[in-house]
């Protein structure tokens, strides 16, 4: 049988069996301490009364010529009732301890499962959860596209392609950082079983190997779908900024041409302005002279 330092290689049948022999003896050694030295010293009992009555045996001839001796009590007899009992009370007892050292692993192995189980569910409603979720805010948010594309496809259309590929690279995010938390997660659930596989040599749930496929499964065909969105994005993307830059020039010509154009139409506010003073100085003159002239022949 191999040693514990020869378990440490590479092949992995040898691992295997060496690790059900260990379990094997952990199971002979698991013992109750009353129970063993109940039973060693019902066995040291035994051993000395045989021995002491091969020794009778053997010296028959002696004890004939000697005198014998009066003992104060008989001897108890191996067969006697009480012993029997006493050694049939403590192989029950040893039988129901395994019994129930049985029961406490199918529990604790029943309770396993129930948690994985529970887990699992929780994660699968979770997920349900979160595509709901997920369908709910696209449809509001779809709503609030086409009120919003209304507005401004009379303005610019350049505004409406902004406000859509906002939203686009909003749901790309959320999806993307969703993968990422996931997979940090599943990084480190993996890690800790490789951790304890290292240590123990075996595979305490191997179940769970499954349940870590399917959600590895997951991850990748939400980083694909990521990507596929990511390249819609950028074609996108370089058709707003090259609209965009469009109207940043048209915007760049408007802050500087528009305090020209401001401060030509105040110049041409004051000229219109002093002409308005001239012609009404001249009106006023006028009137001023018509009215002396009426004046003047009302007095010839």
């Amino acid at each position: 049988m191999y040693s514990r330092r020869g378990r440490t290689g590479s092949n992995p049948e040898i691992t295997s069996s060496l690790t059900e022999d260990d379990l094997i003896e952990r199971l002979r050694a698991m013992t109750i301490p009353e129970v063993s030295d109940l039973q060693q010293k019902n066995d040291s009992f035994i051993f000395d009364d045989m021995s002491q009555s091969g020794d009778q045996t053997d010296g028959t001839s002696s004890l004939k010529n000697d005198k014998p001796t009066r003992l104060l009590c008989d001897r108890p007899s191996i067969q006697s009732p009480d012993f029997e009992e006493l050694e049939a009370s403590a192989g029950t007892v040893h039988k129901n301890i395994l019994h129930l050292r049985q029961d406490l692993d199918n529990l604790r192995k029943v309770h396993q499962d129930f948690s994985r189980s529970f887990k699992a569910d929780m994660q699968k409603k979770l997920l349900e959860f979160r595509k709901k979720a997920s369908r709910l805010d696209e449809h509001l948010q779809n709503k609030l596209d086409n009120n919003n594309n209304h507005f401004f496809a009379k303005e610019l259309p350049v505004r409406e392609q902004r406000f859509k590929l906002t939203s686009d690279q909003t749901h790309y995010r959320t999806l993307l950082a969703d993968s990422e938390k996931q997979l940090s997660e599943l990084e480190i659930h993996i890690e800790l079983i490789r951790l304890n596989v290292v240590q123990t040599k075996r595979i305490e749930h191997p179940s769970q190997i499954e349940d870590f496929r399917d959600e590895l499964t997951d991850v990748v065909k939400n980083i694909s779908i990521a990507k596929k969105k990511y390249h819609g994005l950028e074609e996108t993307l370089k058709q707003v900024i090259h609209a965009e830059l469009e109207v940043i020039q048209r915007e760049e010509q408007f802050r500087k041409e528009e305090p020209k154009r401001i401060e030509n139409m105040i110049k041409r506010c004051r000229k219109i302005s002093s002409t308005v003073e001239t012609l009404q100085k001249l009106t006023q003159i006028q009137n001023d002279d018509k009215h002396f002239r009426k004046r003047k022949d009302t007095l010839v």
